[in-house]
C-alpha cells in the first residue's frame, strides 16, 4: 500500500511586500529549521494539478466563501522524475486538515486518465475516489511556484514563502510541461506567506513578524489561476475575496 500523510493545523496566509523577502528569510534562518529543499535562494519548485468537478463545484464553493469545502490535487517536486502524492486539502474556517498519499508514475497516469483504483486501497481516499467519479472531476488547472520553507519539531508549525506563482492557463498535460510557457499569477510586488502551526506560535516568531508589513488574504492559488484562465462560472469580472 502506498505511503499515507496526514496533518491538522491552522493555516494563515498573508502578502508580503517583495522587497522585504530577503530579509524576512535571514531572520527566519535565524530561529527555524530550514526545510532540506532549501537548496538554492528561490527554494525548490511545487508543481500541482488541480481536479474538480464538471459544473466546477470546488471553485464556486471557495468564491461563495463556503466555511467548509475540499479539494483534490497531485502534487509533484521534479518535472524530469515524475512521481509525488495526491492530496486531499480540507479547509473549515482557519483550520486545515491535508491527506497525503505518495504516487508512483503510473499512478499518476491511472488517476488523471479517471483510473482512481491507487486511490481505493484506503478508506480516506477511497471516498475521494467516490466522489471524483460521481460528480464528474476533471484535470482543471496546472500551478507551478518556488518556496521556500522553515519549520520547528514543536507545534507543528511551518513558514513557507512562496515566489513565481504561474499557470499552464487551459493545459492539462502534466507530463510535457517543458513544451508550455507558463503565464505569471503573481500579484506584482509581493510574495505568498504561508503559516501554519498547532495551538500557538512562540513569542520569538511573532516578535519577527509583527516587523514586516504582512496584509492577510484568503489566498487561493487554485482559484487565481483559474480566475486568470477566465473559466470560472461567475462571470468575466468576478468579485474576488482574496
Amino acid at each position: 500500500m502506498n505511503k499515507k500523510n496526514k496533518v491538522n493545523r491552522v493555516e494563515n496566509k498573508f502578502y508580503v511586500p517583495s522587497k522585504y523577502i530577503d530579509d524576512l528569510k535571514f531572520c527566519l534562518s535565524k530561529i527555524m529549521l530550514e526545510d532540506k529543499y532549501n537548496k538554492s535562494p528561490r527554494g525548490y519548485k511545487i508543481t500541482s494539478l488541480y481536479f474538480d468537478s464538471i459544473d466546477d463545484r470546488d471553485l464556486n464553493e471557495k468564491l461563495d466563501g463556503i466555511i467548509y469545502r475540499e479539494k483534490y490535487r497531485i502534487r509533484i517536486y521534479d518535472t524530469d522524475n515524475l512521481y509525488g502524492k495526491f492530496e486531499i486539502k480540507r479547509k473549515l474556517n482557519q483550520t486545515i486538515e491535508k491527506i497525503s498519499l505518495e504516487l508512483s508514475e503510473g499512478d499518476i497516469h491511472n488517476i488523471i486518465s479517471g483510473n482512481y483504483s491507487a486511490l481505493e486501497q484506503d478508506p480516506e481516499f477511497s471516498y475521494a475516489s467516490y466522489r471524483m467519479q460521481y460528480y464528474n472531476y476533471k484535470p482543471k488547472t496546472i500551478v507551478e511556484y518556488y518556496r521556500n520553507a522553515y519549520y520547528l519539531p514543536i507545534n507543528n508549525i511551518r513558514i513557507t514563502i512562496d515566489s513565481n506563482l504561474s499557470n499552464y492557463g487551459f493545459k492539462n498535460d502534466f507530463f510535457n510541461l517543458k513544451s508550455f510557457k507558463s503565464n505569471t499569477l503573481q500579484k506584482p510586488g509581493y510574495e505568498i506567506l504561508e503559516i501554519k502551526f498547532n495551538e500557538s506560535i512562540p513569542k520569538s516568531i511573532l516578535n519577527i513578524l509583527s516587523a514586516f508589513p504582512l496584509r492577510q488574504s484568503a489566498i487561493s492559488k487554485y482559484s487565481l489561476s483559474r480566475l486568470d484562465s477566465n473559466t470560472e462560472s461567475k462571470g468575466d469580472n468576478p468579485l474576488i475575496s482574496f
